[in-house]
């Protein structure tokens, strides 16, 4: 189990190794902090928590993990009741709770690659040598459970609904393990989390590439709470709000292209008169000319349930 100690690393490794490159180690006060042990050479499982991340904004939801190192301790920050008082001249107040708070938690992280000693930002597959760009790419999973960065599409995310996020700590025999306190461990996938805010300690250590290699961060998490019967995706809403209006929407992928190809693929019409009504229901809003127009990945194309098969 992790815990405080003066040498950071058992052997007192003198320098943090990349790819293409060493860089030097933390400073000696940086190094005096309170950090995780490593007793006798490679970490455990149960040193390590596992992230996992999924993003719900497309027909098939995007899914992205990584192990990383444990700090100190967890602080659960929120969760309990709030408690409104009602004055009273002279005596005590009333109190009553008006609601509960989400749940939340400040957990602390270390990335970092050594190459005596394997890699703990991808922690427990090969047991090989860390590399710089394997810790930066877990790095830049965490900032894209974020909500930004490199990894979207479009190399920028900060829009639509963010990824959810399950954090779990196991031992060797996958027995849940209290890096991350009971109540507040995604080790059933019931309770999901959003990534509130990235906190980035110092010193960060790059290799000669500029991947990062060593990092301690605090990630906040905020309780994932879904309205009941609330779509989570804007497909999902858009087909929500078209059952409501008489009509089912449904997104154009690179392979089904065209209005003939949604109607054929998603609502199981063949004919070419019903797909000139659906072009003929689209019209005004896609400014569709005709069954074989090509269009963008994600356009919504909707069909009225009259059409349905």
């Amino acid at each position: 189990m992790p815990e405080s100690a003066t040498p950071p690393i058992a052997g007192n490794p003198t320098s943090v190794s990349g790819t293409l490159g060493t860089a030097t180690a933390p400073s000696t006060a940086a190094r005096n902090q309170p950090r995780l042990r490593f007793k006798g050479g490679p970490w455990t499982p149960q040193q390590v928590l596992q992230w996992v991340g999924t993003l719900q904004q497309s027909g098939t939801p995007a899914q992205r993990l990584f192990s990383v190192l444990a700090g100190p301790d967890v602080t659960p920050t929120g969760g309990g009741a709030e408690i409104t008082s009602i004055p009273r001249p002279r005596r005590k107040p009333f109190t009553y709770a008006t609601d509960y708070t989400a749940l939340s938690m400040d957990v602390p992280i270390r990335f970092l690659a050594i190459a005596d000693y394997g890699i703990a930002g991808a922690f427990g597959s090969t047991g090989l040598a860390a590399t710089g760009p394997q810790v930066e790419q877990n790095i830049q999973i965490l900032e894209w459970m974020w909500g930004f960065g490199k990894l979207y599409a479009d190399g920028d995310g900060r829009r639509g609904e963010p990824p959810f996020v399950q954090v779990s700590s196991f031992d060797a025999g996958g027995i849940v393990t209290p890096l991350i306190p009971p109540n507040f461990q995604s080790d059933t996938g019931e309770l999901t989390w959003y990534v509130s805010n990235v906190a980035y300690g110092t010193p960060v250590v790059r290799d000669r590439a500029g991947n990062r290699v060593f990092a301690d961060l605090v990630v906040s998490l905020t309780e994932r709470i879904v309205v009941p019967g609330e779509p989570t995706s804007p497909k999902k809403r858009q087909t929500s709000r078209g059952a409501g209006a008489g009509y089912k929407a449904y997104s154009t992928t690179a392979a089904v292209d065209t209005v003939a190809k949604v109607c054929v693929h998603d609502a199981g019409l063949g004919t070419a008169k019903e797909w000139q009504a659906v072009v003929t229901y689209n019209q005004s809003r896609l400014k569709v000319k005709s069954y074989t127009q090509k269009l963008r990945p994600g356009t919504v194309v909707n069909i009225p349930d009259t059409l349905k098969s």
